[in-house]
């Protein structure tokens, strides 16, 4: 019996044979193979396609990849430490990503990683929409890298034209809506404004046409009416202030008023006149005063000892006041007193507002005079505690004295550019006051105009002014800048107490052409240190 043993080891092919058989007998293997020694690692051997057997030259290399599966697009695979283990990548590419949302000149690859996008976004390209009103993020101050959601929490920036609106939630509080710089005139359309329960936008108090020829900074409000032409007293009575209110207006036209109490009781006047109705309620509580009637009708003048609501005790409980657009003035001593008085809704339709007519009004914060209304009393808002910040439209020509006279936290105003003269006691005591802007129409600042503003650190006096009363600027103590750089002549000053208390270090700028007039003129004398031309 035969027995064939036929083997590859890396040596030659044995034949042991056993037995008689002959060469024909023994069966020959084929070889096929097509490895080559740099295939092979080296000292391994190996026959390829011959007999002949071969030994490896492949060194192996050393490699330290840090991959891992995570690391490689799914599907392909990969060595990491030992070249001769095999791993399969797990990654996926999912971005969705594309040039416009890359940083320009950075690259990203998204779901195709043969595919390198090369970014066009530019830091303020970007907008973002905010109540209505598109804002670019270099100009607007707002962080190009920030989602909507966080962009949204960013306030609207201060500019040189403001556009204010009540806040929905709270009308005796001023919402900053939109803001533009001057260089962005002209305006194609106008903001829009806050919608409020219960009133109705009429129009903001400058229009388009007068926006696009300003020059100078400018803070422009939104003016309201109410929705049901009803005028609304809210008053609070208590034990202390007794049950029963009288209501003074005057009448104008013909037709039926009815004055609704709030206590299911009304009133019926179909006269024409002073009206002057008491009402006696029952209990103590908060009472909407509701007056209907759609002909023209006012608050009258009253005085010092006469009030809307009949005593001053009974003024002290009215905490809030919207106006139809039927009032047509508010009179002399109108809400005089009304210390709780925190908000007014003043409609379009009224036209003048009276001396004192919301003198002693310590909890009323802000208010937008229509551009309907063209003067304003004297005293006005005197003592007015709480008043931080009041719009007056360029329909305005004139303001009475001590209109904002111990005004303690009214930090800045813009003087409509219709106003020629800033009279004595203006800002008399406004210790707040840290910006106000005299427009190029003011001729004269008079006597204890600026009087213990004491939080005014520089002031721009405009070529326009002519004449500087006594004590105008005194005890600024805070005011180190007066610029009259712009001056052609140099204005008459009334007394040498006009800067009174004037700070060591201030400087007064003037021209350099009319320094050596100035430092010489009457009453300048007295400041000449204080005195550099520029």
């Amino acid at each position: 019996m035969a027995v064939i043993q036929s083997f590859i080891t890396g040596k030659v092919i044995e034949k042991v044979v056993k037995g008689s058989l002959t060469p024909f007998s023994v069966i020959e293997p084929v070889f096929s193979g097509t490895a080559t020694p740099p295939r092979v690692f080296s000292g391994d051997t190996f026959y390829g396609d011959s007999t002949e057997k071969q030994t490896g030259t492949y060194v192996e290399p050393t490699i330290d990849g840090t991959a891992q599966v995570g690391d490689v697009i799914k599907g392909k695979t990969f060595s990491n430490t030992n070249i001769r283990v095999q791993e399969t990548g797990t990654l996926e590419l999912t971005g969705d990503a594309t040039e416009s949302d890359i940083l320009e000149g950075k690259t990203a690859y998204t779901t195709n990683p043969h595919e390198k996008q090369t970014g066009t976004f530019k830091i303020g390209a970007k907008t973002v929409t905010i109540n209505n009103t598109t804002y670019n993020p270099i100009d607007d101050g707002l962080n190009a890298y920030s989602s909507v959601t966080t962009a949204l929490d960013i306030s609207v920036k201060v500019k040189d034209i403001n556009f204010y609106s009540p806040d929905v939630d709270d009308v005796s509080q001023l919402d900053l809506i939109d803001s533009y710089y001057l260089s962005d005139l002209p305006l194609s359309t106008l903001p829009t404004e806050n919608t409020i329960d219960g009133l109705t936008f009429q129009e903001w108090n400058y229009t388009l046409e007068e926006i696009n020829a300003l020059t100078q900074k400018q803070d422009i409000g939104s003016t309201y009416k109410t929705s049901d032409g009803k005028t609304k007293f809210y008053i609070t009575l208590t034990t202390v202030s007794g049950l029963s209110p009288t209501i003074r207006l005057y009448k104008v036209d013909s037709g039926t008023m009815i004055i609704d109490w709030g206590d299911i009781n009304t009133t019926e006047i179909t006269t024409t006149g002073t009206i002057v109705q008491n009402h006696n309620y029952t209990e103590n509580g908060d009472y909407v005063i509701t007056i209907t009637f759609t002909g023209r009708y006012y608050i009258p003048n009253l005085s010092s000892t006469t009030y809307i609501l009949g005593s001053a005790i009974y003024n002290q409980c009215l905490t809030k006041v919207e106006l139809s657009e039927y009032i047509i003035n508010i009179g002399s001593y109108a809400f005089n007193g009304c210390y709780s008085l925190k908000s007014i809704i003043i409609p379009s339709s009224v036209t003048s507002i009276g001396d004192f007519a919301f003198e002693f009004c310590r909890s009323l914060i802000s208010i937008i005079i229509p551009n309907s209304v063209t003067s304003i009393g004297s005293s006005t808002f005197l003592q007015g505690y709480s008043l931080t910040s009041i719009i007056i439209p360029s329909s305005v020509t004139s303001i009475g004295g001590s209109i904002f006279n111990v005004c303690y936290l009214l930090t800045s105003i813009t003087i409509p550019s219709s106003i020629t003269s800033i009279v004595s006691n203006t800002f008399n005591s406004c210790y707040s006051l840290t910006s106000v802007t005299i427009p190029n129409s003011v001729t004269s600042i008079g006597a204890s105009a600026f009087y213990y503003c004491t939080s005014l650190t520089s002031i721009t006096i405009p070529s326009s002014v002519t004449s500087i009363g006594s004590n105008a600027f005194a005890y600024c103590f805070g005011l180190i800048e007066y610029d009259f750089s712009t001056a052609t002549s140099v204005p008459t000053l009334s007394s040498t107490n006009a800067f009174n208390g004037i700070n060591l270090t201030c400087k007064i700028l003037v021209p350099t052409s009319l320094y050596a007039s100035w430092i010489l003129t009457n009453n300048w004398i007295m400041y000449a240190d204080y005195i550099y031309p520029v």
